[in-house]
């Protein structure tokens, strides 16, 4: 299974064009797979050196756990059955020191469900052999956004209020002018002297600053709307104070994936 996992997340890691070449390490590096120890720095320049590349991604475990039941005359009882998985997959670049540049943890649990009986021992190692190997291929899916700049579904929002300086960067925002809104905001948030105000306004702020590209700017200002809401937790609703955590920590997410993306790029 392990083959076809790393043999997929190289094929969507090549789709995205985003390298110039992805090649596939068609054989176990190391023969204690169970071990989950990252490959040293010498063994990172040796296979950066012997494959030609710049980069490393290792698939060190990928572990498996079926939950089911069989019973006595070899009947598989739970359908659908469930199916565990935990793995690590690690990013190395050649280093005299500590290669390792990002560790990704592989954990979800499946349903795997099949049409009709499936009896005998032969019919049931064939069905969790299939069940494994399209589960494989779905984490595989799902782990190379770990990789490759991808598209995401996010909700956003700025605070508004009824004054003519709130009115006219809403005005600006809904038109997508996001430095003239943020002009304003950071005017009405070095005046303000209610807490609530500023923390909604260094939110706009660092709405504004996604939206421009200012992806550091924004986390700053994130943490900032987020510090202020959480200094008057008792005065903050959990919707809104749970909502700014979120947002403050999608933030640095971003920033991290950005810079760790720029360096593979270079």
């Amino acid at each position: 299974m392990a083959f076809y996992y790393c043999h997929t997340l190289g094929q969507r890691i090549a789709d995205a064009h985003r390298y110039d070449d992805v090649r596939l390490y068609d054989k176990a590096y190391r023969p204690a797979h169970l071990s989950d120890q990252p490959l040293s720095a010498s063994e990172v320049r040796q296979l950066c050196t012997n494959e030609g590349v710049d980069a490393v991604i290792s698939l060190d475990r990928l572990l498996f756990n079926v939950k089911g039941d069989v019973n006595p005359l070899y009947f598989l009882t739970t359908n659908p059955f469930r199916v565990e998985v935990t793995g690590t997959l690690r990013l190395s670049i050649p280093s005299d020191t500590l290669p390792t540049v990002r560790v990704v943890h592989l954990s979800d649990t499946l349903r795997a469900a099949f049409e009709g009986a499936i009896n005998g021992a032969e019919a049931i190692r064939q069905a969790i052999r299939t069940a494994l190997y399209e589960v494989s291929l779905y984490m595989a899916e799902k782990s190379s956004l770990q990789f490759v700049p991808h598209w995401e579904s996010n909700v956003r929002w700025y605070y508004t209020a009824s004054s003519s300086a709130w009115k006219e960067a809403d005005a600006y925002a809904a038109a997508e002018k996001w430095k003239e809104a943020s002009a304003i905001w950071h005017r009405l948030y070095e005046q303000a002297i209610n807490w609530k105000v500023k923390a909604r306004l260094a939110s706009n702020i660092a709405v504004s600053e996604e939206f421009s590209g200012n992806l550091s700017l924004a986390s700053d200002w994130a943490d900032r709307s987020y510090a202020h809401y959480l200094e008057h937790s008792s005065a903050t609703d959990p919707t809104t104070l749970d909502r700014q955590r979120r947002y403050a920590a999608a933030m640095k997410q971003r920033l991290l994936s950005d810079s760790e993306l720029k360096k593979l790029a270079e």
